[in-house]
C-alpha cells in the first residue's frame, strides 16, 4: 500500500525515526507526570474491567471518552452515549469478539489507522507541496495533542478516513470520496464538514491551488455544471449526498432505539453543547470563566488552553487565506465551525488532529516564520504537550 516513491528511501527510515521518537517523547512525559501530579481514578480505565489487569503504561490512555466507547463496543448504546458515533466502538467490538481485550483493540486500533492516515498524508504532500513530507509530518508529531492518536479515542479512524476522503476528490474518484466521506460520518460528528470539501472541491476540480481562488473561474465552473446536468450525474459527485444521508440515518437509528432522534444533542448537555449558539457569545462565556475561576483551578487552565487553540485555528485561518486550495480551506474553517457553535471550545484542542489543510497550512506558515517564532512554537507545543498528557494519564480531564 505504500507509494512506490516512498519504499526503499530515505523519507521511509527518517519517518520511523521521526515515529519512534514521538512515540518514546510521550511515553517519557507520562512517566514524568507520575513524578509529580497524584493519581485521580475518578475516570480512569484501571476501574474498569477494560483496564484493571493491564499494565500501568497501557491502561492510562484509556481514560475520559475512552470509557464510552469501550462500554458501547461491549454493551451497545445507552442512556447518554449517543455522541459517541459508532464506527470505533463497533471496530473495537469485532476485536473484542475475537478476544482481544476492549482497551488493547482500542489502541491497535488507533495506532495502524494514524499509519495508514499518514500514508494518505504523504501521497496528498507529494500532490500538493513535494519535498516537504517530513516538515508536514513533524508538524502533525509536535501538535501538542498528538498523543490522542494513540490513545483509546476516534480521532485517528476519523484522520484515516478524511485524509482518504480528501486524496480521492483530489483524484476525481467522486464516488469514493462519497463513500469514505459517509463512512467517516459513522466516526464522528465533524465528517458533516467533509461534504462541504467534496462538493467545492467538485467545483475547483479542474484549477490550480492559486486559481482556485479566482471568481470568474468560480462562476465559468459552476456556469459550466448548471448547463451540464449529466455530467453531474456521470462524474458520481452524487454519491457525496451519502455523508448528510449518513448523518440522517443515525439520527434514524436513535429515534428507533430510544424513542427520540433529539437524544442526540441532549446527551450533550452534559458537556454544555446541546444548543447551537452564535461563534462570538462563547468568547463571552469564557471571559466569564476567567472572572469567575480562580487562577489556581484546574479549570481555569483548562478553559485557557481551549481559547488558545481557537484563537490559533482563528489566526492560521486568516493568515491561510488563498495560500492552500479553496476546498481546503472552507473545509478547514468548516471543521472548526461546527464544534464552535455548540456553545463550547471543550474539544478543540483536539479538532486539529483530524485536518490535512491545517497541517498544511501549518507547515506553511513555519517554513515562512523566522528563527524567534519556530523556537517559541516548538517550545509552547512541548510545554502544551506535556501539561496535556500529564492530565490526561493521571486522571484529570483537559480536553
Amino acid at each position: 500500500m505504500l507509494s512506490k516513491a516512498w519504499q526503499n528511501s530515505t523519507a521511509l527510515k527518517q519517518t520511523i525515526a521521526l515515529l519512534v521518537a514521538w512515540k518514546s517523547v510521550i511515553l517519557f512525559f507520562a512517566f514524568v507526570a507520575t513524578l509529580f501530579v497524584p493519581l485521580k481514578l475518578a475516570f480512569t480505565s484501571v476501574l474498569s474491567d477494560h483496564g484493571r489487569d493491564l499494565p500501568y503504561f497501557v491502561w492510562i490512555w484509556g481514560n475520559f471518552d475512552a470509557l464510552h466507547y469501550m462500554g458501547i463496543a461491549v454493551q451497545g448504546y445507552q442512556e447518554l452515549t449517543q455522541p459517541f458515533f459508532p464506527l470505533f466502538p463497533g471496530t473495537m467490538a469485532l476485536l473484542h469478539s475475537a478476544g482481544i481485550p476492549t482497551l488493547v483493540a482500542g489502541l491497535a486500533i488507533a495506532h495502524v489507522c494514524f499509519l495508514i492516515a499518514l500514508i494518505g498524508v504523504y501521497k496528498l504532500v507529494q500532490r500538493e507541496w513535494p519535498g516537504h513530507w517530513l516538515l508536514i509530518l513533524s508538524m502533525i508529531l509536535l501538535f501538542p495533542t498528538s498523543m490522542f492518536y494513540g490513545a483509546v479515542y476516534n480521532d485517528s479512524i476519523f484522520f484515516l478516513l478524511a485524509t482518504w476522503c480528501i486524496w480521492s476528490a483530489r483524484s476525481k474518484k467522486w464516488v469514493l470520496a462519497g463513500l469514505l466521506g459517509a463512512i467517516a460520518m459513522t466516526a464522528r460528528l465533524n465528517g458533516l464538514a467533509l461534504f462541504s470539501y467534496v462538493i467545492i472541491e467538485y467545483w475547483v476540480s479542474t484549477a490550480s491551488t492559486e486559481k482556485s481562488w479566482d471568481l470568474q473561474m468560480l462562476y465559468s465552473r459552476l456556469r459550466e455544471i448548471l448547463l451540464r446536468p449529466q455530467q453531474i450525474i456521470t462524474s458520481g459527485i452524487l454519491a457525496a449526498l451519502a455523508i448528510p444521508a449518513t448523518f440522517l440515518a443515525y439520527l434514524g437509528y436513535i429515534q428507533y432505539a430510544f424513542g427520540d432522534w433529539h437524544k442526540l444533542f441532549g446527551a450533550m448537555a452534559i458537556w454544555k453543547q446541546a444548543n447551537p449558539t452564535f461563534p462570538p457569545v462563547v468568547f463571552l462565556r469564557y471571559a466569564k470563566i476567567f472572572m469567575t475561576v480562580t487562577p489556581v483551578s484546574l479549570n481555569f487552565w483548562v478553559a485557557l488552553v481551549e481559547l488558545l487553540f481557537i484563537l490559533f485555528y482563528i489566526g492560521l485561518a486568516i493568515w491561510g487565506w488563498k495560500k492552500i486550495r479553496l476546498s481546503y480551506w472552507v473545509y478547514f474553517v468548516v471543521s472548526i465551525l461546527i464544534p464552535w457553535t455548540t456553545g463550547t471550545f471543550q474539544g478543540m484542542p483536539r479538532y486539529g488532529l483530524h485536518l490535512f489543510p491545517f497541517y498544511l497550512l501549518l507547515a506553511l506558515w513555519y517554513s515562512q516564520a523566522k528563527e524567534w517564532q519556530r523556537l517559541q512554537y516548538i517550545v509552547s507545543c512541548i510545554l502544551l504537550a506535556f501539561f496535556i498528557i500529564s492530565c490526561f494519564t493521571r486522571g484529570y480531564f483537559v480536553t
